[in-house]
């Protein structure tokens, strides 16, 4: 039998008494006493061998039962992610729908067949979640996987973070002492070469010849259907340019209304975005404003009323009065209708956008695989070059910091260290020369 007395976490005054011991039938039982001070814990410890600390440490005794093994990890898991789903009530709460995707896809691919289903929550040790690590990165190291397989370094992260989340969840509800994800190291640091392909793979945007020959080809290409001349990628070019030139997601441009353009102050107002099949709120949690370029605005403006036409119709003007109040209704109504929809007025399906309007494109356009992201990085890269204010850029791209903005988009700044460090060869007026070869530039070198 082993006793010790460990703190919750350095500072915190939660202290805990850990008693391991072996059973008649060779089982071994770890249990713990959450204590209210050190002192108290280092008491409890010392009766620990005795009935009675047994009993309060919930051990399996003559007169006691046997303690409550607790929930299994599938149970726990379950529980977890009903009490952390989104709200519709409650869009505070609850995680958010692409968020929740991305933990069942962790939990229910690689952690709960790894860890075992059946495992006890309060089983999971250390020296598990080490053996989880090792195995990731061991499928992220390894080649010749089929497509889709293969595990990222940050996806690895990604595993781990989505693990202590759970655990972290158990600490709160005291089935577990301590988190063991939080007790493993980092694992090895990436290396400079490591952060520098990561973050070129990051952060990849068209060029300025490379967007005019997007943009013409999704005007311009034209096919034989039918016995008719139809331009396929036409009908989406409005998009295109919206993500290219104010820099919003492509989830977030999705589910712009027309109640979102504010006409007169040339900006839209990014309320939601469409992710997994679900309206949500923007990546940052926060609405912000999106200020237009001219050609956007004029573009948008023509699509509105494109949109006024095709919905009403060609309207006749017989009745002033009249006129008006139709005029506001047809305003109202047009409100809540979709920026760009699909062809029965609904939200459209990305990855049916992806497949039958982006990658054709491309391929019409002669140009790589970018992915519609891109376009987003391609706006941020075309103001840096131009010289515009980071805080402006971070703030019409929504992130959560300028750091962010920084850690992004840092090697795309323009070379303006070259001008400042020039001041240092800059004397003040009335300062003694230095030339080759005097006597302070001989002291100089001597020194």
């Amino acid at each position: 039998m082993a006793v010790w007395v460990k703190e919750k976490q350095a500072g915190s005054g939660i202290w805990w008494v850990f008693r391991k011991s072996r059973l008649p039938d060779g089982r071994i039982i770890r249990t713990s006493k959450r204590c209210k001070s050190k002192k108290a814990a280092e008491q409890l410890a010392e009766k620990a061998s005795g009935l009675e600390a047994a009993i309060k440490m919930g051990l399996p005794t003559p007169e006691a039962p046997p303690p409550d093994p607790g929930p299994t990890l599938k149970e726990f898991v379950t529980a977890y992610l009903a009490r952390v789903a989104p709200d519709a009530g409650r869009p505070d709460a609850g995680l958010k729908v692409s968020t929740i995707k991305d933990y069942r896809s962790c939990l229910e691919s690689r952690l709960l067949p790894l860890l075992g289903e059946e495992t006890r929550i309060s089983a999971i040790s250390s020296r598990d979640v080490k053996a989880l690590k090792a195995t990731l990165e061991a499928a992220s190291n390894r080649k010749g996987r089929r497509r889709g397989q293969k595990l990222s370094r940050r996806n690895v992260e990604k595993h781990l973070r989505v693990l202590s989340a759970v655990l972290g969840d158990a600490v709160d509800a005291e089935l577990i002492p301590l988190n063991p994800v939080s007790t493993i190291g980092k694992g090895r640091t990436r290396s400079s070469r490591e952060r520098h392909a990561e973050e070129k793979r990051r952060v990849d945007a068209l060029s300025e010849v490379e967007l005019t020959t997007l943009f013409a080809t999704a005007e311009a290409h034209a096919i034989e259907r039918a016995g008719k001349t139809v331009y396929p990628f036409r009908k989406h070019a409005d998009l295109l340019l919206m993500l290219a030139d104010s820099g919003v997601r492509i989830g977030e441009a999705l589910a712009l209304q027309w109640g979102d353009v504010a006409w007169r102050g040339d900006y839209v107002h990014v309320r939601r975005a469409y992710t997994c099949g679900a309206l949500d709120v923007p990546k940052s949690g926060r609405a912000r404003k999106v200020y237009l370029t001219p050609r956007l605005k004029d573009a948008l403006w023509q699509r509105h009323q494109a949109a006024r036409r095709d919905r009403f119709g060609n309207v006749t003007v017989l009745d002033l009065e009249q006129h008006i109040a139709d005029e506001a209704e047809r305003d109202a109504a047009m409100m809540t209708a979709w920026v760009f929809p699909d062809g029965t007025g609904e939200l459209i399906d990305l990855d049916n956008l992806r497949r039958r309007f982006w990658y054709p494109l491309l391929t019409a356009a002669k140009l790589k695989c970018y992915r519609l992201h891109d376009l987003r990085h391609t706006y941020a890269s075309r103001l840096l070059s131009r010289g515009a204010n980071v805080k402006f850029i971070q703030q019409q791209l929504g992130h959560s910091s300028l750091k962010m903005t920084l850690d992004t988009y840092s090697h795309l700044l323009p070379g303006e260290h070259e001008g400042p460090v020039t001041i240092l060869d800059q004397l003040p007026s009335g300062s003694p020369q230095v030339t080759q070869g005097s006597p302070t530039s001989a002291a100089d070198a001597a020194a």
